[in-house]
């Protein structure tokens, strides 16, 4: 009868129970895993000025004021003053995994769409005495899925059904003041002073029944926020050889000024039967949350053939880094953060007067192992315009 807990093997039930507990963990972090790396791999989508059609090249100086990111010394190159504005636009995206768990001989496949903006920035420059002046504010990312996935699985004589509810947003909004300066004839350096505002939701409920007998139920609820605000310093040095430019790029790890987090988790299982019902809640509001951004070091090069065409070429390695996310004593949630590598290249080629045409890609592989029992991305972008 539909809602009792008369079942015709008991094994069966055992056996689906202990299943279920194994791979919903796996289901609960895939999908945060997948979409939260982009927010380490800002160098994906464009940002800046020129800058954002040749690949998110710039450290080696394209006389733009994207440089207030890409590399602060470099802001020496902008002539007089000037204000830039780029984005928004958003853009539909669709990442899966084939499969992502397997399950009584049962791929469990995986495919999610959502929306991510393409950065906006607003940047102002003016040159004051011997100093290059700057204020920006760069919205590097803005991003959010929502969406279902059900899956019916066959087990023995029976039928199991899990079914996810998903809910994701995340955003990066930085605000800050840039300042550079020649030394001699052919060197330059700056600074950027950012202050970052990371907000963090992400909402999961996964549950799982047996077809045949829907009151029996195991499920789990997963929900997390953070609004934390940091410092972020980016130091550039820049030195121009005729036709030729390098840039250095550091970006210090960001230093954590305030913010908060809140985590929930919930779980219900019945399958042992009414006399055997398992459950378990952890609830802790406003509890210290981080988000932190890593070490970073950009070398680039920017080199004019002829007066039409400009050739530019950035690598760069993102350090490791690993935190607690939320500072309690009842609760332990570490980020690690593996370092990654990126190559860029982008090329501008003067048309006309008033006509210019941009190009560039990027690639950023993975630094990961499939020993590692983790996922590993592997990023390719094209650019023009």
């Amino acid at each position: 009868m539909a809602g009792s807990f008369d079942y015709n093997s008991s094994s069966t039930v055992y056996i689906v129970k202990h299943s279920i507990i194994m791979v919903l963990p796996v289901l609960m972090l895939f999908c945060p895993v997948r979409i939260q790396a982009q927010t380490y791999n800002p160098n994906i989508l464009p940002l800046g000025d020129k800058e954002s059609l040749m690949a998110n090249t710039g450290t080696g100086g394209l006389g733009s004021v994207g440089a207030v990111y890409y590399n602060p010394a470099a802001l020496t190159e902008v002539e007089g003053n000037s204000l830039s504005l780029s984005g928004s636009a958003y853009l539909q995206f669709r990442f899966s995994a084939k499969p992502v768990a397997s399950f009584f001989g049962t791929d469990l496949n995986y495919e999610g769409t959502g929306y991510q903006s393409i950065p906006t920035s607003v940047i102002y420059a003016r040159p004051v005495k011997n100093w290059h002046l700057a204020y920006s504010i760069l919205i590097p990312m803005a991003f959010n899925f929502e969406g279902t996935t059900t899956w019916n699985i066959p087990v023995e004589n029976s039928h199991l059904k899990l079914k996810m509810l998903q809910n994701y947003d995340e955003s990066v909004f930085m605000g800050g003041i840039t300042a550079a300066r020649t030394i001699g004839k052919s060197w330059s350096v700056g600074i950027s002073l950012y202050g970052q505002s990371y907000s963090y939701l992400s909402t999961i409920d996964l549950r799982g029944s047996i077809v045949e007998n829907p009151g029996m139920i195991l499920q789990t609820t997963d929900r997390r926020t953070l609004n934390p605000v940091n410092l972020l310093v980016i130091g550039g040095i820049h030195k121009k050889l005729g036709d030729l430019s390098l840039g250095l790029r550091l970006q210090a790890p960001s230093v954590y000024i305030t913010g908060k987090g809140s985590y929930y988790d919930y779980s219900y299982n019945n399958f042992g039967g009414t006399t055997n019902i398992e459950t378990s809640e952890t609830e802790i509001e406003s509890v210290t949350g981080y988000f932190k951004t890593p070490a970073d070091i950009r070398l680039g090069t920017t080199y004019r053939p002829t007066g039409r065409w400009l050739l530019a070429v950035d690598a760069a390695y993102r350090f490791s880094l690993a935190y607690d996310i939320y500072n309690s004593d009842e609760l332990t949630v570490r980020e690690n953060l593996k370092g990654n590598y990126r190559i860029n290249a982008g090329t501008e080629y003067r048309w006309s007067e008033k006509i210019n045409l941009y190009a560039g890609a990027s690639y950023t592989p993975t630094t990961k192992k499939e020993t590692d029992g983790d996922f590993g991305e592997d990023y390719r972008s094209v650019f023009t315009g």
